[in-house]
């Protein structure tokens, strides 16, 4: 989900739309191609709040000028670009959210998501708990991503 707000607190949110996470970071609206649109908006200042089914959620540090022109703010580039300047190294110099939120509740506590994590184990299917993406939950994959994102938690107000 990608949330619109006109300020930092929960109570600012202005509109929510579904949207595709690409293998690659982009997110494109729901047909898989075109760049995610919010109908309606007017054009303004916004902050980004991203959500995704087993990651930490995330939202941009400062608010991003949105109009009828496609705007694009890169979260890969650095901590800097998220509120709360916390984001995952994911390889060399390229940062994204934080994986392993099972239970959704804005935390990764090993001792809980194990428990959902293993009543899910060997099963291959779209999953909150197949938190590494490969289309199946198997135990001991799931858990060395939730184990390297222990107790983290969401920045998001």
């Amino acid at each position: 989900l990608v949330e619109l707000r006109s300020g930092t607190s929960a109570n600012t949110k202005v509109a929510t739309r579904a949207a595709f996470l690409k293998s690659n970071g982009a997110i494109v609206d729901l047909d898989g191609i075109s760049g995610l649109g919010f109908p309606g908006l007017e054009p303004g200042p916004y902050y980004i709040v991203l959500r995704h089914r087993n990651h930490l959620a995330a939202m941009t540090s400062t608010s991003v000028l949105l109009s009828a022109v496609s705007a694009q703010y890169d979260l890969t580039t650095g901590p800097d670009k998220y509120y709360g300047s916390e984001a995952k190294i994911l390889t060399g110099d390229v940062y994204g959210l934080y994986a392993g939120d099972v239970t959704g509740n804005g935390a990764v506590v090993l001792a809980q998501e194990l428990t959902v994590v293993r009543a899910n184990n060997l099963q291959q299917r779209y999953d909150r708990s197949d938190v590494n993406m490969n289309g199946a939950v198997v135990l001991s994959q799931e858990l060395t991503v939730v184990r390297g994102n222990n107790l983290r938690t969401t920045k998001v107000p």
